[in-house]
């Protein structure tokens, strides 16, 4: 392998053969002497405008010149332009790009994150990390020629770079496998030099009108940025701000009116920032791949399609369907990851424009308000570019590998003309996207309000006070499931292995207002309680409907028994049906498993406590509830399903997996399509090791049980996938949702190539419980704050895959410290309770519903 000194010599012994070659047949020999930089010597001094090919726009092959740019203290190196190409391919002149024995030089190509431009007005500062991992730029003046050497911004090493133009400042960051992000200005040679504690590699953008945005992460992996002054030294700089959902890192970073938006391709989701780099919300913006690109006023995306088979480049607006106007097709996946140019994005692909330049290779330059494209040619020249810069209706070309510093080269570029809007589209007259609100604005410019929002509605919810017993410490409240819409029953732990069952009641008043009542179940109250005339009473009868209160005259009444439970561990579910029974699934003190039932329709009423044969509880829920007859739990355990009856005259039915072709389960789920039909997924280890899926569904009044198909979707997954339990969406082309690693995703085909992935539901990075209510498409993620209390992010889970909005940058309800909440598990219109403590026992219970808008 030659050394660095012994290429540069032999770079210069080439050239200067190929000066004498050139020189044969000229009446006088030519003398090669020092030339300013960017000068181009041939027989009529023509300049750099001049060198260029009328016919593509390229520049043509020109003497050499003298690049007196040193690579280290002291070595000049010649930055030979090429020779003609008729004259090599005649062999009256050697390819400078070769070696004598046919191999290419071995000058040192970055890779594409390892080089960018940044330009203040007409001048191009270029940065890239030479084969030393130092961090170089250089200037190409307005008229197209180098305005000195090369300068070493940091002797590295580094391995990602990134470069951006924030009011007239060129900033160029660097970071080294994951180390810390330096950066500093391009055009003041003794600029501060920033080490900030945020780690690469870097992402840049225009945080407001005079401030650098820049997006790294902490040593633990956790998304921050920071902005910067480019006027104060780096102790006077704000703070780093560090991301307190989970967000990956994004694909893409823009500044906008207000502050900034980071794009996440994968997803189809972005989050904005304000002006003080605060996140202030989330919205999607089309799950495709692609690229941002703003002027600040005007963001548009920059995205790839497939078109009968082939992948083309399109423009459109972030987040409304407005068609897109499409630029190229796509020849080489390379050639789209060229650096930021300002707001420009820089494309290869091949022209669909016209058959004039079908299968022609071009390059487009795509900024929200210009679209320019580069003359056609047959093949693209320069396989080691690695960054671009648009000039007017030129492009200059960095290309590497033959030296150490980039070469030059031109294209000429002609704009697109529209007649219209810019792409001829209009983004409904909002010119500052921002993240959706609750109120009737709309603030994302699709024409919809809320879209893909929760917001809470105040216009349903229950609230009330209740009374505990003296001695009484709560710690846990569960809902079970009630068919009239609203929470109407709810079970709370008032002691260490002691539960009650509660009825909640709301009536309107003469007045049209309405009130609240909590009452106990087993316990009777007077009628003016419930807003009966004075000297009524109400009614206990057993051959009501026990949440039906009627007020009366008579003084009798009949008081159901309590549903009261003192010798449970552990609560696994508790069920309530309207109309028939209530049943809690838990551990019992002895630490078996067992339902305590309570069925209110006979008399005397049934409250009794029953024995699961089975070690563990996978999974439990009602099927039958019409009658005493047919009032039954459905229970998952390992190794078996068993229907269990309320009524001691009714046999419990098993449904052993062993008969059912497989072992005993992992996992099992139950997702309920309708009041009268489940379905259950289980996971388990086949015969030769790896996880498989099965799916049963069991109907009403119906004694069989059902195997049924597994899903393409499903069965495309991994058995690695298998491990984690997966709950089915109760409608079939909803999305499967898994809780992966304390963060739930969801399975979805992409809908730019019908690609199945998961998609992560993003919250809170400290989210410590996540609830899946399927019947309600709802998911609920809670994280404790340092104060007390919890945050609570709503994500709405529809049956349309089009619909899907699954990140919430900012919380959708919070509740104060000392509160105890739960999930409703059916399609209420207020799935979440909260209890708040108050003085001497006295609770404040509240309901909450919630509006989630569909995108």
């Amino acid at each position: 392998m030659l050394s660095d000194m012994e290429m540069r010599m032999r770079a210069q012994l080439i050239a200067a053969l190929a000066l004498g070659l050139v020189a044969c047949g000229e009446s006088e020999q030519r003398q090669v002497i020092d030339l300013p930089d960017g000068a181009v010597m041939d027989s009529g001094g023509s300049t750099l405008d001049s060198a260029l090919r009328p016919d593509e726009g390229l520049l043509m092959d020109a003497a050499p010149v003298i690049d007196a740019a040193p690579v280290d203290d002291a070595t000049p190196v010649i930055d030979a332009m090429p020779v003609n190409d008729a004259l090599i391919d005649e062999g009256l002149a050697p390819d400078l790009n070769v070696e004598p024995d046919g191999g290419p030089l071995p000058g040192h190509v970055p890779e594409f994150e390892q080089a960018g431009v940044a330009k203040v007005e007409r001048i191009t500062h270029v940065a890239w990390i030479d084969g030393a991992g130092a961090v170089r730029a250089r200037m190409l003046g307005e008229d197209g020629a180098w305005g000195g050497p090369s300068r070493v911004l940091n002797p590295g090493p580094a391995d990602a770079l990134a470069a951006y133009t924030v009011n007239g400042v060129p900033w160029i960051a660097w970071s080294h496998e994951g180390g810390p992000i330096g950066l500093t200005q391009a055009d003041i040679e003794d600029s501060f030099e920033y080490t900030l504690d945020l780690r690469g590699p870097p992402l840049l953008a225009q945080a407001d009108d005079r401030n650098l945005l820049v997006m790294g992460t902490d040593a633990s992996g956790r998304l921050g940025w920071q902005r910067l002054d480019p006027d104060l030294p780096q102790a006077a700089q704000p703070a780093p701000i560090y991301d307190e959902t989970s967000l990956p890192r994004p694909d893409s970073l823009v500044g906008v009116v207000g502050g900034a938006l980071m794009r996440f391709s994968l997803s189809g989701q972005c989050v904005q920032l304000n002006n003080e780099a605060l996140p202030i919300g989330n919205l999607p913006c089309r799950l495709v791949e692609g690229r941002l690109v703003s002027n600040r006023s005007l963001p548009v995306l920059a995205h790839a399609l497939i078109q009968d088979g082939i992948e083309r480049l399109a423009v459109s607006p972030v987040f409304n369907d407005s068609t897109a106007f499409q630029v190229l097709a796509i020849e080489n996946q390379n050639l789209k990851r060229f650096s930021n140019d300002g707001s420009a994005r820089v494309i290869v692909g091949r022209s669909i424009r016209n058959d004039e330049t079908q299968g022609l290779m071009q390059m487009a330059f795509i900024g929200p308000e210009h679209l320019a494209y580069s003359e056609a040619s047959p093949n693209w020249r320069f396989p080691d570019a690695r960054a671009a810069a648009q000039q007017d209706t030129s492009a200059y070309i960095f290309s590497f590998g033959t030296a150490d510093d980039p070469k030059v080269d031109v294209l000429t570029l002609r704009e697109q003309v529209f007649e219209d809007e810019p792409y001829a589209f209009n983004p409904l007259g909002c010119t500052a996207p921002s993240a959706e609100r609750c109120d009737d604005v709309d603030h994302d410019c699709d024409g919809r309000n809320k879209d893909g929002y929760c917001c809470v509605n105040d216009a349903v919810g229950f609230d009330a006070e209740i009374q505990f017993p003296e001695g009484a410490e709560l710690s846990e409240v569960r809902i079970g499931e009630y068919n009239n819409n609203h929470i109407r029953v709810m079970a709370t732990k008032i002691a260490e292995t002691s539960w009650v069952a509660w009825i909640l009641k709301d009536y309107v008043l003469e007045d049209g207002s309405t009130d609240f009542d909590v009452v106990r179940l087993g316990q009777c109250v007077n009628g003016e309680s419930l807003g009966c005339p004075a000297g009524s009473n109400v009614r206990c009868d057993h051959r009501e409907n026990v949440n039906e209160y009627h007020c009366n005259a008579d003084s009798g009444t009949y008081e159901l028994p309590p549903f009261e439970i003192n010798d449970m561990d552990h609560a696994i579910e508790f069920i309530g049906i309207d109309g028939a029974f209530f049943a809690m699934v838990g551990i019992d003190t002895a630490g078996e498993s067992a339902i305590w039932w309570h069925y209110y329709r006979t008399v005397p009423a049934i409250t009794r406590k029953e024995i699961i044969p089975c070690d563990e509880v996978l999974a439990a829920d009602h099927l039958d509830f019409a009658g005493l007859e047919q009032a039954s739990l459905l229970v998952v355990c390992r190794d078996k399903v068993m229907r269990m009856y309320v009524s001691e005259d009714f046999e419990d039915v098993e449904y052993r997996f062993d008969t059912l072709g497989h072992g005993p389960v992992e996992w099992a789920r139950l997702t309920r399509s309708s009041a009268a039909s489940l379905a259950l997924l289980v996971g388990y280890h086949g015969s030769d090791g790896p996880m498989r899926l099965q799916r049963y569904s069991f109907v009403a009044g119906a004694q069989a049980l059902l195997s049924e198909r597994i899903s393409t979707q499903l069965a495309s997954l991994s058995p690695e996938e298998l491990e984690v339990p997966i709950q089915l969406h109760p409608l079939s082309i909803g999305p499967p949702i898994q809780i992966h690693d304390g963060h739930a995703r969801l399975l979805v085909s992409r809908e730019d190539n019908n690609e199945t992935v998961w998609l992560d539901v993003v919250t809170h990075n400290r989210a410590d419980q996540v609830h899946y209510n399927a019947t309600a498409e709802l998911l609920v993620t809670a994280a404790p704050l340092e104060g007390g209390g919890f945050d609570f992010w709503m994500i709405n889970i529809p049956s349309r895959r089009q619909d899907l909005n699954l990140w919430s940058a900012r919380p959708t309800l919070t509740v104060e410290e000392g509160a105890l909440w739960a999930l409703a598990p059916a399609d209420y219109y207020d799935p979440i309770m909260v209890l708040t403590p108050g003085d001497n026992n006295r609770w404040r219970i509240r309901t909450y519903g919630f509006s989630c808008q569909a995108p």
